[in-house]
C-alpha cells in the first residue's frame, strides 16, 4: 500500500472521534484490543480499493472479502495470543465464501512491543507492506508496550471452489 494511503487512513482515523464504531474486545485468554470494521463507515471507503488492488498483485483469482477488513488498534497492554482464523467455505448474500487466506498490513511504527508473530517467527514487514498468510496458521500478536500500534487486518476469499493455498 502507498505510504500516502497508509497517511490517509491514519489522518481519517484522528480527524474525528470513530468510537460509536468500536467493538472492544477483551478476552484475557485470547486477546485485548479495539476494532473497527471499515466497510461499515463511508470515508473509509478508499482502504478496500488499495487493498484489492495489492491482493491482485498476489493472484488475480483473490477477492478481498467485503465484510472482512478492519483497522486494529493495540494500546498498551494490548494483545492476541496464539490463534488460527480457520478456512471458510459456505455461502453468503454475495455467494460463495471462500476464505483462503487472512492479510494485513502496520500501519505505524512508534510502539514497542506489538510484534507479529506467524508459526512462531517474528514477522518483520515495513510500514505499508502487505502480509498475507494462510487461515489455518497460527499467528499472534506480542504485547503493547509502549505507544499505540495501529493496523489493517483482512480476509482474502478465491474465486476458486476449495482452493488451498
Amino acid at each position: 500500500m502507498e505510504l500516502s494511503k497508509v497517511t490517509k487512513i491514519l489522518d481519517t482515523f484522528h480527524s474525528k472521534d470513530w468510537s460509536e464504531y468500536y467493538d472492544y474486545h477483551n478476552d484475557p485468554n485470547l486477546k485485548k484490543s479495539i476494532w473497527i470494521r471499515l466497510n461499515r463507515i463511508q470515508e473509509f471507503n478508499f482502504v478496500f480499493d488499495s487493498i484489492t488492488e495489492d491482493i491482485k498483485k498476489i493472484n488475480q483469482d483473490y477477492v478481498l472479502s467485503q465484510d472482512e477488513y478492519r483497522l486494529l488498534i493495540y494500546q498498551v497492554g494490548d494483545f492476541f495470543k496464539p490463534h488460527v482464523d480457520g478456512i471458510t467455505y459456505g455461502k453468503s448474500s454475495e455467494g460463495s465464501i471462500n476464505n483462503v487466506l487472512s492479510g494485513g498490513y502496520i500501519l505505524n511504527s512508534n510502539f514497542k512491543g506489538g510484534e507479529f508473530y506467524l508459526n512462531k517467527k517474528k514477522l518483520q514487514t515495513n510500514i505499508g507492506e502487505i502480509f498475507t498468510f494462510g487461515r489455518d496458521e497460527v499467528h499472534e500478536v506480542k504485547p503493547v508496550t509502549e505507544g499505540i500500534r495501529y493496523s489493517i487486518h483482512f480476509a482474502v476469499n478465491s474465486s476458486k471452489t476449495k482452493e488451498i493455498i
